[in-house]
């Protein structure tokens, strides 16, 4: 055993442990069976790998926690469900602790997917140590979820998070108390407190070496078996959790501040004119005023320069397809679709600031009641809310559904909604056609919105499953967003905005330029008729010049867009910008409005497939998205036809 000294023996630092001693064998440097002991267990102690799990109530700051011990940045916000599955990572502080992020649970008696993946992680393969979060500003709820975990054999160290809002609504923690109460340390998390995170994982070290045990309490001593899931026992174990709360807590029952902003906001009269108006606002920002400014400079200025300076470059190259090929096909490309990053970026911070303010939440709640006509709830608009930036985590937040049946018609549903992908088809048509009209825009996501109404509506006539349950939709207090929060959002945004224009955007422009010049038989194309894609876009053309993407004779150019366009929306803004050199092909504004509102009412991207068919099956989301494309069509097709006969009387 390696070993520096200081002074007497028994007062040693162990860096590492090769001793191979027996308890019934003195060691040779220390003589002293005990403190060898002792020293060789807390040695041995401090350099085991831990795994550490934080288990809490959704929405008690368990993920803005795990980013703080972690140093990581996973997504967060002031709702429930914003965490639907598990995330590990090493402290860095402690690179032996691994920390796990787990789904919320109000108690381990799961209802939902999420709710049964934490209880089975936590009862059937444990971690070493449970962090049990208890939000100081909801004591009771909390501490009923505490009640079951003390019950599982695993160490417990309970971290007190809210502590600052908990304080300014003048609610006190006797922390000691708590801790005596329960059998197991407690310790405060704020926000000022540095060391906090370092005080919770040398808990969890103590913990994990049975140091921790404060008593042997007897408030927990009679509570039903963690097996006893009935009223009975959920009534007792309340009463429990209650008590405790009584016992350790002090609460303020004056009107707080986010009561008497709910009084409005949530009003029977204002809620859905306030709510039209968060949304009107939220999309206005991200598509006109400075937004679109920066976007009319990027494809208007920013990429002739940077297609002009290409040209001159390659033209001693001596070789004209490789300049159309960079000039046109990469550049080209890839910069139609960058020229909307300031819109995307500017709706994920928006969208971000929503979940961080505690609306979202009452997005719920106020369309619960409307939503259950077409067969969807509360939740199902929370999922719609967050599909505005991106359809695959709107998906996978779709587990907080409890209901089965509900969950599945939330998933086959959330693609209709226009994302951020889908936001580059708004604003291609409506900055480029039709000059900006922000009446255009609005009127596709209002149609977008009606096919979420209707394809609801089908799907649960025709779903089998459970029928709804009853919910009761939480409304956390409202804070003030963290800017640092919308700015890691917008930045995640961006990056993975960028990254997919420099690989799929910049890929599928290289291989629509090729398609554009050459032949099938791999000759240079002399025209676009001859071209491979103007001999595939007369095979399928005529699918779609019922919708009118033939307007203006160049019908090829927006099939083959809108068949690229089922990969990744963006490809097809791109696709179209390669086949018309630079520029939109020639259509009339009828056709483009419906080319933008089939592709809006169409799958976003491969990934939302994926991650549909991983969340209801590969049966039921095939069944899913042959609707969709069935309801696309149709709703175009009617479109059109008001439009040409709008057009017909305004002759």
């Amino acid at each position: 055993m390696q070993t520096t000294r200081r002074g007497q023996i028994g007062q040693m630092t162990v860096k590492n442990i090769h001793c191979k001693c027996t308890a019934n064998a003195a060691c040779k440097i220390c003589s002293m069976h005990d403190a060898h002991g002792a020293v060789h267990a807390r040695a041995k102690a401090n350099s085991a790998k831990l795994t550490v799990a934080l288990a809490g109530n959704p929405n008690s700051g368990k993920t803005t926690l795990f980013n703080r011990l972690t140093g990581k940045s996973l997504r967060t916000g002031n709702r429930a469900g914003v965490t639907v599955a598990n995330f590990s990572a090493a402290a860095p502080a402690n690179p032996d602790i691994t920390v796990t992020d787990t789904p919320g649970v109000n108690a381990l008696s799961p209802y939902s997917p999420e709710e049964k993946y934490t209880t089975d992680y936590l009862t059937k393969t444990p971690p070493d140590v449970i962090i049990n979060v208890v939000d100081c500003t909801r004591p009771e709820r909390s501490l009923y979820l505490t009640t079951q975990l003390l019950q599982t054999n695993r160490p417990v160290v309970v971290a007190l998070t809210m502590a600052d809002i908990a304080q300014k609504q003048n609610i006190a923690v006797n922390t000691e108390k708590l801790s005596q109460t329960l059998g197991v340390q407690c310790v405060t998390i704020n926000r000022r407190d540095k060391a906090a995170a370092d005080k919770l994982l040398t808990a969890c070290r103590k913990a994990a070496e049975g140091q921790n045990k404060k008593t042997d309490n007897s408030v927990l001593k009679n509570l039903p078996p963690l097996s006893d899931t009935g009223l009975a026992a959920a009534t007792k174990r309340r009463a429990v959790a209650t008590k405790i709360t009584a016992a350790t807590f002090r609460r303020n029952t004056a009107e707080t501040m986010s009561d008497k902003i709910d009084k409005v906001v949530v009003s029977r009269m204002l809620a859905f004119p306030i709510f039209a108006i968060v949304m009107w606002a939220i999309f206005f920002i991200a598509t006109e005023g400075p937004c679109k400014t920066i976007a009319d400079f990027i494809s208007g200025t920013l990429t002739p320069q940077i297609q002009s300076a290409a040209t001159n470059l390659l033209e001693c190259a001596n070789a004209p397809w490789l300049t159309s090929l960079i000039s046109d096909g990469v550049i080209g490309g890839a910069m139609s679709v960058v020229g909307f990053l300031p819109q995307i970026t500017v709706l994920a911070g928006l969208v971000s600031l929503l979940e961080e303010s505690g609306y979202m939440a009452r997005i719920a709640f106020i369309t619960d009641l409307p939503l259950s006509a077409v067969g969807l709830c509360g939740q199902s608009a929370v999922c719609l809310t967050v599909g505005c930036g991106c359809s695959v985590p709107a998906v996978m937040a779709a587990r907080t559904v409890k209901c089965e049946k509900l969950r599945r018609t939330t998933v086959s549903v959330v693609p209709y909604v226009p994302c951020s992908a889908k936001l580059a088809v708004i604003a291609c048509v409506t900055s480029r056609i039709f000059d900006g009209n922000a009446f255009v825009a609005l009127s596709l996501y209002a149609v977008c919105l009606a096919a979420v109404a209707v394809a609801a509506s089908i799907l649960n006539k025709t779903t089998d499953g459970n029928e709804a349950s009853v919910e009761i939709t939480e409304l956390p207090d409202y804070r003030l967003p963290k800017l640092s929060v919308a700015g890691r959002q917008m930045l995640s945004a961006a990056t993975g905005f960028l990254k997919k224009a420099g690989t799929t955007i910049v890929v599928t422009s290289v291989l629509l330029w090729g398609c554009r010049y050459f032949t099938p038989t791999f000759g240079k194309a002399f025209s676009e008729e001859d071209s491979i894609c103007g001999v595939l876009g007369k095979i399928i053309s005529p699918l779609f010049a019922p919708l009118g993407f033939d307007d203006g004779n160049c019908g090829y150019a927006y099939a083959v867009a809108t068949i690229v366009g089922l990969s990744a929306k963006e490809a097809a803004v791109a696709t179209l910008t390669v086949l018309g050199g630079g520029t939109l092909p020639a259509i009339s504004p009828l056709g483009a409005y419906c080319w933008a509102l089939y592709n809006l009412l169409t799958v976003p991207c491969i990934a939302t497939v994926a991650a549909s068919a991983a969340e209801q099956g590969r049966k039921n989301a095939a069944v899913a998205f042959v609707l969709q494309a069935g309801l696309a069509y149709v709703f175009t097709l009617i479109a059109r036809t008001i439009g040409l006969a709008v057009s017909s009387i305004a002759r």
